[in-house]
């Protein structure tokens, strides 16, 4: 995690308000909390949840979740939803 990642909040502690925002990582302090673009509230970290989106290694999107397998267009990396169904779903379709 570091400045300009994409964070999504999934519970800040007694502020119900957080659940679902997302913003960017503006800077973390040296108690280590994380401060952002998702309002007054910083993130910390073992007390709140939240998730680091990653990048698509197809579409070069951001996205939040697990990700997918990219191969056999990529040998490693992980894909968004979108890139895995209209993809290479398809790829290995034709592949048959």
């Amino acid at each position: 995690m570091k400045v300009g990642d994409l964070v999504k909040i999934i519970e800040m502690k007694d502020e119900p308000q957080y659940y679902g925002k997302t913003g960017i990582i503006t800077h973390i302090d040296d108690a280590c909390q994380i401060h952002g673009t998702w309002g007054g509230c910083a993130i910390i970290p073992g007390v709140d949840t939240f998730e680091i989106a990653q990048k698509c290694c197809i579409c070069g999107k951001e996205f939040f979740g697990y990700g997918n397998n990219p191969w056999p267009l990529k040998p490693n990396g992980k894909c968004c939803d979108k890139c895995n169904i209209m993809v290479i779903k398809t790829r290995l379709i034709e592949r048959k």
